[in-house]
């Protein structure tokens, strides 16, 4: 039996409605108004805070500007004093640290050998002192004379030890009426003033009020045989400066001098040699001195119109990189105050008494001079030579004399 088209009617209608009650719906949400204020005002009230603190920075600064700026002009002479000071202070520093002693050998050619070195190897270590300080003073002394000429010559050395103390060590030197004498004497002392000693009656150096190199020296002096030297320089006049680091500190003056010996007074000319040093250890003590090989000359002279040359010329045989073979000259016209400076010359040896110099810078000097007398140091590797001659140059011939010191 077939269906009524009612019940088809019914079928479809009760077919299309559970269809629509069982088909989802899509539904769309919204925020809340309230939730959106308060997020939009949180966001803005962040930056309005970042903003503010920026504000309340620069603000800050400004005012800090501002009120620095008033007190620098109040202290700025406080201020660039106080940093004087602190550059100072750093600096200070910086030169004690590098004062701070290395380990070598300490030998020196130009102080003759202080006590204890003779004979040590280049490996070896001959001090700890903390500074390390030196000190040297040396007074040449020639009377010209052309039968018995007299010299003069004292070497007052001081080196600091690991206590503080000084070790003074001393050398006299010298001719009179033809006979030499040499003298040598050691001892401590607290500081590195110069002190009197056995030979050195009388020593002062008297220094300039000014604090020039104007220093005057005074000393009186005995030699083995009993002769007696007394003797004041003229004012120094700090006439070269052949070295100038705190390590090595050398100056060089050519003066005069009334000499008296015994109850006669000469006129005599004067060389003196001035030598600093804060770490001895780096620079006039070389290391390597014990296997040294040279040959050095050192004229000290005087022509007759008053002009004092001095002639420093080293070959080095051995491979010794801290002392090279090397030449220099000091010249002084000691009637004009003129001083000049050189560096070559050539010494040929004429004969076992005679030597030929050129001074190229002096000029076109050439030397022609004789040993006169010899007289040296007993055990000392320096012969020493009282020499004349003439030299040559632009100006004429004109004779000459003073001392050659050789060193091998």
């Amino acid at each position: 039996m077939q269906d009524s088209p009612l019940k088809k009617a019914s079928f479809l209608i009760t077919a299309t409605l559970a269809l629509s009650l069982s088909a989802p719906n899509i539904s769309y949400a919204l925020l809340p108004p309230d939730l959106v204020v308060s997020v939009g005002a949180q966001v803005v009230g962040f930056f309005s805070l970042i903003v503010a603190v920026i504000l309340s920075v620069f603000t800050s600064m400004g005012v800090l500007y501002f009120w620095f700026y008033e007190w620098f002009k109040r202290h700025v002479v406080q201020v660039a004093f106080g940093a004087l000071a602190l550059v100072l202070l750093a600096s200070n520093a910086l030169y004690l640290w590098q004062m701070q002693p290395t380990q070598t050998v300490i030998v020196s050619q130009y102080t003759e050998h202080p006590p204890g070195l003779q004979g040590t190897s280049s490996s070896q270590t001959v001090n700890e002192c903390t500074t390390c300080a030196f000190f040297s003073d040396s007074l040449t002394v020639f009377v010209p004379d052309p039968v018995q000429p007299i010299v003069l010559q004292v070497d007052m050395n001081r080196r600091q030890e690991t206590n503080g103390s000084f070790t003074h060590y001393y050398f006299l030197n010298g001719i009179i009426n033809g006979d030499n004498f040499d003298q040598y004497t050691q001892f401590i002392k607290a500081d590195y003033g110069l002190q009197a000693n056995d030979f050195l009656l009388n020593i002062e150096r008297i220094l300039a009020e000014d604090t020039s190199v104007r220093d005057v020296y005074v000393a009186d002096v005995k030699s083995p045989s009993g002769d007696t030297f007394t003797l004041r320089t003229a004012p120094l006049q700090g006439d070269f400066v052949t070295r100038s680091l705190p390590e090595y500190t050398q100056l060089k003056s050519v003066t005069n001098t009334q000499l008296q010996v015994n109850d006669s007074v000469f006129a005599a000319y004067v060389l003196v040699d001035q030598l600093m040093s804060n770490d001895y250890q780096k620079r006039i003590f070389f290391p390597g001195f014990a296997d040294l090989e040279s040959l050095t000359y050192q004229f000290v002279l005087w022509d007759e119109a008053n002009a004092f040359y001095l002639i420093n010329d080293t070959q080095v045989f051995s491979d010794t990189p801290a002392y090279p073979t090397h030449s220099w000259l000091l010249y002084k016209n000691q009637a004009t105050g003129a001083t000049k400076k050189g560096f070559e010359t050539q010494i040929n040896q004429l004969s076992d008494t005679r030597w030929e110099v050129t001074l190229p810078d002096f000029q076109n000097g050439l030397l022609d001079v004789s040993v006169l007398t010899e007289y040296h140091q007993a055990g000392s590797d320096r012969s020493r030579y009282v020499v004349t001659g003439k030299i040559t140059d632009d100006d004429g011939v004109r004779s000459v004399s003073g001392l050659l010191t050789l060193v091998r």
